[in-house]
């Protein structure tokens, strides 16, 4: 086989791609943190002296702005943990990804009972972890924001070298899956890393209601104790 046009160069090319675009947007999220984020926290403090200091008879749009402003902090915190995830080196991998999940229940109001399956001592060295971190964030908000589910699960597992991630929830179809994969974000975020890293993932209605997605890609051993001989 031809090196050059083999599976093999073609995922470590992708895997480099994705190594730089993780340091730009570490750049990124610290300009969204030291900037942007302090700069919108100290508008609102601003704003909350103003309110105390006229005894609660202020404007109800000085509210009004003061929940525009937490539900933008919300939305920055939860777009820089997207961008640029940070996994915690003193916790366990699978405690970085109960985190994930729990970021995104915080942002819905729904009773969804989501149960995760993950070996408390996988170890995934980078880009391995980040790419894991953000399909299940992905898969996470997908089941809370676009299912009226009552349970979901969510599996991780390696074997042989192959990382398996199962989804799995109760209720709702994807009716228009195809502009759903052509999207930057969400499925169609999974989907186009998937692919350049040469990997697999099967999405598929269940009967009579749910959906499954299933993915799957190779870790090669010469990355994955990388880092610890570096």
């Amino acid at each position: 086989m031809d090196y050059y046009n083999s599976p093999e160069l073609i995922q470590e090319i992708a895997l480099e791609k994705i190594k730089i675009s993780s340091n730009q947007n570490m750049i990124l999220s610290e300009y969204l943190h030291d900037d942007v984020l302090q700069n919108i926290l100290y508008i609102r403090r601003k704003i909350y002296d103003v309110k105390n200091i006229s005894d609660n008879t202020a404007p109800a749009e000085i509210e009004d702005c003061i929940h525009a402003l937490d539900d933008t902090v919300n939305s920055i915190r939860n777009e820089m943990d997207y961008i640029s995830p940070n996994i915690s080196t003193n916790i366990s991998l699978k405690k970085n990804f109960l985190q994930a999940i729990n970021k995104v229940k915080k942002l819905y109001d729904k009773n969804i009972l989501l149960e995760f399956y993950c070996d408390e001592n996988l170890f995934l060295t980078r880009p391995f972890d980040e790419i894991t971190y953000r399909i299940i964030k992905e898969l996470s908000n997908n089941i809370y924001k676009h299912t009226d589910s009552t349970f979901a699960e969510i599996r991780v597992e390696l074997i042989d070298d192959i990382l398996f991630i199962n989804s799995r929830n109760d209720s709702g179809n994807i009716v228009d899956l195809e502009n759903c994969l052509k999207s930057n974000r969400g499925l169609g975020f999974i989907k186009k890393t998937i692919s350049n890293i040469n990997g697999d993932m099967v999405i598929n209605n269940l009967d009579p209601n749910g959906v499954s997605i299933d993915i799957k890609f190779k870790i090669k051993r010469s990355d994955f104790f990388e880092n610890i001989i570096d």
